[in-house]
């Protein structure tokens, strides 16, 4: 494998890509979720939480905006709200910031997901492909 061919399938992962067009302020969100981010910001711990929008959804990370910048913040853990009130949570790290600071993209932790879950994400990440929301 070269390495362009390398470089190709890594920045298609879904935390390099925002699925954001450049003319636009926000991207469109997957439907049917919704997402809370919990993170510390310097030496303050975030107990409510930031909600997110996701617009990129993927078997190993995500990539979610927020409707205020998140200078100086540091998400460490992710809730994903369904419609049908399934909810899954992550540990996650930081792989991406959009320049506005208003999108991150987010790496799932392996030590996070357990087989449930993994099964669970899966079925509905399959239902979005069906649907064309989500390509990789």
């Amino acid at each position: 494998i070269s390495i362009s061919e390398w470089m190709r399938l890594i920045l298609r992962r879904p935390y390099y890509q925002a699925r954001r067009n450049w003319w636009e302020g926000f991207p469109k969100a997957l439907p049917g979720m919704k997402g809370v981010l919990y993170a510390s910001s310097g030496n303050d711990s975030d107990e409510t939480g930031t909600p997110v929008i996701f617009s990129n959804m993927g078997d190993d990370g995500c990539f979610v905006f927020s409707k205020t910048p998140l200078y100086n913040y540091y998400p460490n853990h992710l809730e994903v709200k369904l419609d049908d009130d399934r909810v899954f949570k992550s540990d996650v790290v930081v792989m991406h910031r959009t320049s506005d600071m208003l999108g991150l993209g987010l790496k799932f932790k392996e030590n996070a997901k357990n087989k449930d879950w993994q099964k669970e994400m899966s079925d509905y990440l399959n239902h979005l492909r069906r649907l064309g929301y989500v390509t990789y």
